[in-house]
């Protein structure tokens, strides 16, 4: 039986309005993970928090103060399992966000997005804009560090055409931003056949080369896990008695799962990670946050 999830976690953003757009948005994304995270358990998938997420949970017991954006890791294994899942389960006012359900979405791995909120990320285009919680996936690798990021590179030089194949042009408010767009005309013009594939037939494109290439650098034995060769960008080489067994400790006023040596995690990745940063490296992740749009309408694409 699907469980009524406005009931366990009903939305009350209104609570958190007088608190400023941060806060509010924080308090979303911690329902939607509340949500993920109890689907996933229902399914028996394993997931855990990662990079400041994690660090959150470690040094604040709960979000990092300027934080705008929550993590979460699960087994490449487990991706299909998981997509359906959530699918199936998600109440009506969260969105699944994959290159399937989304044919504006360009990236490949999961979000799960609030649709009646409003975030504009660094990158354009027409998908869906709601805050989010991701969801990436880690692989077992080689232990050939370098082929892995020979693979890895080539998907990134890969992942970089598709998108100048598949996006709108820039806004012109500057000449950089008028160069950029000559530059992605161009490419347009040279990938002509592409472009007529549509976007869901490029989508399927990202993922089958994402999936295939993967596949040449995969090794359960190797006790090594790192993001998804399709996650590209990202790499958080570590070995697998690092993150299993899981364990859970609180954020905010719930558990999520962390990995067992969750201080070796954090050091590899931040070192000295009690130790804040400067202000001026206290950042936000996005360009705007509007945690509450019209009552009346779902969230845009804009």
């Amino acid at each position: 039986m699907k469980r009524d999830f406005n009931q366990m976690f009903p939305d009350e953003r209104e609570k958190y309005e007088a608190e400023g757009n941060l806060k509010q948005a924080q308090y979303i994304m911690l329902r939607i993970l509340k949500i993920v995270s109890t689907i996933l358990d229902d399914n028996n998938i394993t997931y855990w928090l990662i990079g400041g997420t994690l660090l959150g949970a470690i040094r604040h017991k709960g979000f990092i103060p300027w934080d705008d954006d929550m993590d979460i890791a699960i087994l490449k294994a487990d991706y299909d399992k998981a997509m359906k899942a959530l699918q199936e389960n998600l109440p009506d006012d969260l969105f699944l966000q994959t290159l399937e359900t989304d044919k504006d979405y360009i990236i490949p791995w999961i979000k799960v997005k609030d649709n009646n909120s409003y975030l504009r990320e660094y990158r354009p285009g027409n998908y869906h804009k709601g805050i989010f919680v991701d969801i990436f996936p880690m692989q077992y690798v080689i232990e050939d560090e370098k082929e892995v990021q020979r693979v890895r590179n080539q998907m990134n030089s890969l992942h970089a055409l598709y998108t100048e194949i598949k996006e709108p042009f820039y806004k012109v408010e500057s000449f950089k931003m008028f160069l950029k767009n000559i530059i992605r005309l161009v490419i347009k013009i040279c990938t002509f056949p592409v472009v007529l594939m549509g976007k869901k037939r490029i989508n399927r494109m990202i993922r089958n080369s994402c999936d295939k290439r993967s596949k040449k650098v995969e090794d359960k034995e190797s006790g090594k896990l790192d993001y998804y060769i399709g996650s590209l960008y990202f790499t958080n080489r570590v070995d697998t008695e690092t993150i299993f067994p899981l364990k859970k400790l609180p954020f905010e006023d719930f558990e999520f799962c962390v990995p067992n040596d969750w201080h070796r995690s954090l050091v590899d990745q931040f070192g000295d990670y009690m130790q804040m940063p400067p202000e001026s490296e206290r950042i936000y992740h996005n360009l705007e946050i509007i945690p509450q749009l019209n009552k009346n309408k779902v969230n845009e694409r804009k």
